[in-house]
């Protein structure tokens, strides 16, 4: 008995232990595991975050938390708007103009009410002036219509949905700073302010986004600045500021959807089989706090939505749902035909996939999920509280390096959405540096990662690239093999090796290569490689010797001897000199 528990006690057992215990055992619950040995089971469980395969920059920022240092940045530079965007009556003219041009009925009553609350915390409202300040300035009517719409829509609710208020409010302002869309001047009475608009522009562009500036040196980086040319080192470095800056978006966009599809849809999906409405109307709200908590306590996510950490109310829509949905549920939300979308639109769910509605019964059951709020629950996260490990592992499930970077690639490659475009065109810019740094053939990043075909993309070299690049985590590199000794025929690292000679070469054939083994046993005239055919001494020297006897045969006149030569020569050699021959 005693080797028994020391067998027990040592990690590497754990998994193995025997489930028919002593009698006082099963006094404890039968066939389940006594309370110290359930601890250690535990342990064994992967941690969801060691399945992320995203560099920890891309996992803790933001476009919105950039957003925040523009702000703050153009403040610096300009005290002058800092003054004015201090200024109640410079903030009344901001409100008239966007009142007039989006001619919405609540315009004015609405932007009042968010620069008053600010941040939801009555701070911050300068901030909040300088973003509806580039919105006047920069934003068609319609698009002013649009953000007021929205803006009135939780203004007037919650301290929570007026978070999200300040939060698209600034996002939209930045935005249409970087990329304005039209240009109104006139309805400013202080012109110094457009002036002082436009430097700080001038300045962003010539600093703009880069997202290698804030990381450790990354593999493309230390590349880039071996290059000589200063004119070189200019143009990569702008490629790959650009492939940042679509990175940024992209991830901000699968960031939310795979929030929706992991937590916040699966809630209001649980809270609809319940039937509790009130619920299943505040996970948008209330819930969302919770469970953004969760994702930012485990691993340190940050997301473009900000959490509201001392809402009281986060047990309104924020339960342990998925203790009672079932495995189906999960197959149809984490299917990729399904990502980001409402629950409403996925057609595999239906209602036998409630397991329990007693956790989504009152708000006694809610609460011993959630806590006192949503810092409680981000607490819990970042101490890995068992109880949150299916809702981390579902998360993470969406950045694994099988989900993640396919989706990332092909979304982005395909340049569908007007942001994207010129993605491609960069990646082929920045491709040369990685070609040169791994001794490849490929003539475009594209050939690299799809197969023959152009149709099946080669995750694992995708993913080698994007770490290349800085955009995932270690976990994505391959490993470098001076390819140079290895024979590409018995894949075995030879010093033998020798380019295979070539009739007529097309292109680069100086990774055509055989060990003497190998050319040993290859019997063939043509390259194994390209098809091309090869020059070899035996074929040679048949041709010679033809070339000997027809000479010698012409001589005497005689056509059908000559003709002969050539049928024996014909049975005698391949397919390959024949060609040649013609």
């Amino acid at each position: 008995m005693g080797n028994f528990l020391s067998l027990c006690q040592s990690q590497e057992a754990v998994s193995t232990i025997p489930m028919s215990l002593n009698s006082n055992d099963k006094r404890r619950g039968g066939s389940e595991l006594p309370l110290h040995m359930k601890k250690k089971v535990q342990k064994i469980s992967k941690d969801p975050a060691d399945t992320i395969c995203l560099h920890d920059y891309w996992i803790r920022t933001t476009r919105f938390r950039r957003y925040l240092e523009l702000f703050n940045q153009i403040f610096q530079e300009s005290p002058f708007l800092l003054q004015k965007c201090q200024n109640e009556h410079f903030a009344s003219e901001i409100l008239h103009c966007l009142s007039l041009r989006s001619r919405h009925p609540l315009a004015r009553k609405s932007l009042s009410r968010l620069i008053d609350i600010g941040d939801s915390r009555r701070g911050n409202r300068h901030i909040v002036v300088l973003a509806l300040l580039f919105i006047a300035c920069f934003e068609p009517s319609d698009g002013c219509f649009a953000l007021i719409d929205r803006v009135n829509d939780r203004v007037f609710r919650c301290q929570s949905a007026q978070k999200q208020a300040y939060v698209l409010t600034l996002q939209h302002g930045a935005h249409v700073y970087e990329c304005p869309v039209v240009e109104h001047t006139t309805f400013l009475s202080d012109k110094r302010v457009y002036g002082a608009i436009k430097a700080t522009q001038q300045k962003y562009i010539r600093n703009h986004f880069a997202a290698s500036s804030k990381m450790e040196q990354i593999p493309v980086d230390q590349m880039i600045s071996s290059e000589l040319c200063d004119n070189k080192r200019t143009e990569y470095g702008a490629h790959l500021q650009k492939v940042h800056s679509m990175i940024e978006d992209y991830l901000d966009a699968h960031k939310e959807n795979a929030f929706k599809s992991a937590l916040q849809e699966p809630a209001r999906f649980y809270f609809e089989l319940c039937r509790d409405i009130c619920h299943k109307n505040h996970v948008n709200v209330h819930g969302l706090n919770g469970y953004l908590c969760l994702v930012r306590g485990w691993f340190g996510f940050q997301l473009p939505m900000i959490p509201l950490v001392d809402d009281v109310d986060t047990f309104k829509g924020c339960a342990d749902v998925w203790k009672g949905l079932d495995e189906d549920a999960w197959t149809a939300f984490s299917d990729p035909k399904n990502f980001g979308k409402d629950f409403e639109g996925i057609k595999e769910l239906n209602s036998s996939m409630l397991k329990s509605a007693k956790y989504g019964k009152g708000p006694d059951a809610a609460r011993s999920f959630v806590g006192a709020n949503a810092a409680a629950t981000e607490k819990r996260a970042n101490n890995k509280d068992r109880k949150l490990f299916p809702y981390a592992e579902k998360f993470a499930h969406f950045f694994s390096k099988d989900f993640l970077v396919k989706r990332m690639f092909e979304v982005l490659n395909a340049e569908t959405k007007p942001e994207y475009i010129g993605f491609k065109a960069s990646c082929d810019a920045l491709f040369p540096l990685f070609k040169t740094g791994y001794n490849l053939h490929e003539e475009t990043l594209s050939e690299y990662l799809y197969d023959e075909f152009m149709i099946n993309l080669d995750i694992d070299k995708a993913a080698h690239f994007f770490w290349w690049c800085g955009i995932c985590n270690d976990q994505c590199e391959i490993p470098y093999v001076d390819t140079n000794n290895v024979c590409p025929i018995c894949f075995e690292e030879k010093d033998d090796l020798e380019q295979i000679p070539h009739w007529e070469a097309k292109g680069d054939v100086s990774g055509h290569k055989m060990c003497s083994d190998c050319s040993k046993k290859y019997t063939k005239d043509h390259c194994p490689f390209c098809n091309e055919v090869m020059l070899k001494d035996e074929m040679l020297n048949k041709i010679k010797n033809l070339i000997l006897d027809v000479q010698e045969k012409s001589v005497e006149g005689n056509p059908n001897i000559v003709s002969r030569l050539f049928l024996n020569a014909g049975n005698s050699l391949n397919w390959s000199t024949r060609a040649i021959l013609g």
